[in-house]
């Protein structure tokens, strides 16, 4: 006889949660180590070893982003009883959302006050750019590009939470449906043996 519980939408949700803030989490460190290699190399250091290092570190973020959605559903299998891929998509689409939530957050707070001179030196960078062809633009569409950058924080931060969602999503169901097949027969056999 089979003593796992059954999954529900709050027992979901609850799973969810733990794994949304260890994936929201890692892309976050992520993004502070990116940050903390762009300070290093704009100090003049061997920048083509730091682009390499990058690479690299992005590399093992989004496998291990991967390596771990999986993970997170196989347990929720292994768990709870009445997962199929339907029930898994769904608990996946919920990490994915509390993962992108929580990078968003998080990303958010890191170009206002953690990195915030990192990434008013890449604004002043396209001011740069844009003033250097003023002859291209008209009064319009300068002042057009002053509005977005006021805004970019928050249009960068609405970015992530869609792209994220979206990407966590994708692989839900991508995982669920290779991980988890349908058992059409489990329900009918669970039957017959009670």
């Amino acid at each position: 006889m089979d003593t796992r519980n059954e999954i529900n939408g709050s027992l979901q949700w609850k799973e969810a949660s733990k794994g949304g803030i260890i994936l929201g989490l890692i892309s976050f460190f992520y993004i502070l180590l990116s940050s903390l290699l762009a300070k290093w190399a704009g100090n003049g250091n061997a920048s083509l070893m730091l682009s390499f290092l990058s690479i690299a570190l992005w590399c093992l973020k989004f496998y291990g982003c991967i390596a771990l959605m999986k993970l997170f559903l196989i347990k929720l299998k292994a768990s709870y009883r009445g997962v199929d891929s339907r029930v898994a998509f769904s608990y996946g689409a919920k990490i994915a959302f509390l993962s992108a939530f929580v990078y968003s957050v998080c990303y958010l707070a890191n170009i206002l006050y953690l990195s915030n001179d990192v990434f008013q030196a890449q604004l002043e960078m396209v001011d740069t750019i844009v003033s250097q062809n003023s002859s291209m633009f008209d009064s319009n569409s300068l002042a057009a590009f002053d509005k977005v950058k006021e805004s970019m924080p928050t249009m960068m931060t609405i970015y992530n939470l869609i792209y994220c969602t979206l990407y966590g999503v994708v692989l839900s169901l991508i995982l669920s449906k290779n991980l988890i097949p349908d058992d059409d027969f489990e329900e009918e056999g669970e039957n017959n043996l009670q």
